[in-house]
């Protein structure tokens, strides 16, 4: 009776350590060709891409440093990972109201100014990135998971990782989001941000721990809907802000100019407040209980 169990567990543990290795080769396959991808052209799409990758990266890696504590290669993976977030980041932003400011500019012929002062901008972005991505190699990162596996095989079954404690971080990160949602404050747009790094974190958690709770495609299409509008929030935000940085620092004498854009844009927050609003009673539903009764 005792082999019997100890057989059931030992089967349990490698179903379980072949999840978690499968998620590492996949989203490594994954961060090999978008860190490619950037490294020979960069494109709005080909930096969020890699950001969207070095995130889901991140999250496996946090879920296992939470049951596994710091141990070695984790230490290195994350520490690289975060060093390569933070560089990417100014990059994306940029982007991101170039595309926006790029069409406003047609109904606003005046954001052309802030156009050009972004274009300028990306090109200071890009030699800074050129500079850091040239000292990087996929060689170092591909080496330390390689012996991240490898630390894993051993340190795996001596922990008390199971199944069980993995729906468990995702319920952990499903209670913060719940939290974050209650304090939302249309006057604190912050609150908004907080929501939406809860919500990427558990989302990302979600996707990790799939293969455990079939979940259907639906599911994920509901978390992707909503954290673009988050999202979608969050680039409103920062375009405003930098947007009157700029015309008090650099276009003072135009101000006035900016009227109407800003009117306009301070509308489509509004538009994003009440998309945001008919959804935010989902996010009650995106945990059910049985999901413990995998």
């Amino acid at each position: 009776m005792e082999s019997r169990k100890l057989s059931t567990g030992n089967k349990g543990m490698t179903e379980l350590l072949d999840l978690i290795l499968n998620s590492i080769d996949t989203i490594l396959k994954f961060y090999n060709q978008n860190f490619q991808l950037v490294k020979k052209k960069f494109s709005e799409k080909s930096v969020h891409d890699l950001r969207v990758t070095i995130r889901r990266f991140l999250a496996i890696i946090n879920v296992l440093n939470k049951e596994i504590s710091d141990f070695g290669y984790l230490y290195i993976l994350r520490k690289r990972l975060k060093k390569e977030l933070k560089l990417y980041n100014p990059l994306r932003d940029n982007q991101v109201q170039m595309i926006k400011i790029e069409r406003l500019s047609q109904s606003f012929p005046i954001m052309t100014n802030y156009f050009e002062f972004l274009k300028r901008k990306e090109l200071e972005i890009l030699n800074e990135i050129k500079e850091n991505i040239d000292k990087q190699s996929l060689e170092e990162i591909n080496e330390s998971v390689f012996f991240l596996k490898l630390q894993l095989k051993q340190l795996l079954p001596k922990s008390e990782v199971t199944k069980s404690s993995l729906v468990r971080s995702a319920y952990d990160a499903y209670l913060v989001v719940l939290q974050r949602s209650s304090n939302l404050d249309k006057n604190d747009l912050d609150s908004f941000h907080q929501l939406r790094l809860a919500f990427k974190k558990f989302r990302y958690i979600m996707e990790f721990i799939q293969p455990i709770l079939y979940l259907p495609d639906t599911y994920f299409k509901t978390l992707k809907g909503f954290q673009d509008i988050l999202g979608e929030i969050q680039d409103n935000r920062v375009l405003l802000e930098n947007l009157n940085y700029w015309i008090l620092n650099y276009d003072i004498t135009n101000q006035s100019n900016y009227l109407a854009v800003i009117e306009f844009l301070i509308n489509i927050r509004k538009n994003l407040f009440l998309r945001l609003n008919r959804r935010i009673k989902l996010i009650e539903r995106l945990w059910d209980s049985n999901f413990f009764n995998f």
